[in-house]
């Protein structure tokens, strides 16, 4: 994962975003957990569903099946 979305992470659970305490325990968080972290993160609250489908529907890449 990389460092900066482990950063995001770390913020989402009330960490320093230096604290690298509970990596071990991102790695078992499944990428759409990561998005919805992430979009959460970067104010796009309740987004994350409405995203991938935005990305479905232009790009064709279905995110949930990747």
């Amino acid at each position: 994962m990389e460092e900066y979305i482990l950063k995001i992470l770390r913020q989402r659970y009330k960490l320093d975003e230096n604290d690298k305490s509970k990596d071990k325990d991102f790695i078992y968080l499944s990428a759409n957990e990561v998005f919805e972290h992430v979009t959460t993160w970067e104010g796009l609250i309740n987004y994350a569903d409405t995203i991938k489908k935005w990305v479905n529907d232009i790009y064709k890449v279905d995110l949930d099946n990747v």
